[in-house]
């Protein structure tokens, strides 16, 4: 096995994002994806594993392309958040859980 200096875990997510002004947007996002890239991007040998739908593994993509190892745990659905900004004050939103992949097993892991 390849020996890690980070394996982060958890949902990778769609983000969608309603602003006070201006079009909606849905984009890939999660902590797992922001924690890997930058540890990745100052030279750590990082995996992830995600739960997630295996439809939506073109997502992972980026990561893939940075040399970071991924491992999906195969869910029904893809988790999904939605943040609405009610003014230009970005810290004024509410933030709705849309779906979730559910919960990550011990017995799912594949490391």
């Amino acid at each position: 096995m390849t020996p890690y200096d980070l394996v982060f875990v958890g949902h990778m997510c769609y983000d969608e994002i309603i602003p006070f002004r201006g079009e909606a947007t849905l984009s890939p996002g999660s902590a797992v994806y922001c924690s890997a890239m930058a540890a990745a991007r100052v030279g750590k040998r990082v995996a992830v594993v995600v739960k997630m739908s295996p439809a939506d593994a073109h997502i992972l993509e980026p990561m893939q392309a940075i040399g970071i190892d991924t491992f999906l745990i195969p869910a029904d659905v893809t988790t999904q958040v939605r943040v609405e900004h009610f003014s230009d004050d970005v810290d004024v939103r509410t933030i709705t859980l849309v779906h979730n992949a559910g919960f990550l097993h011990a017995d799912e892991f594949p490391l």
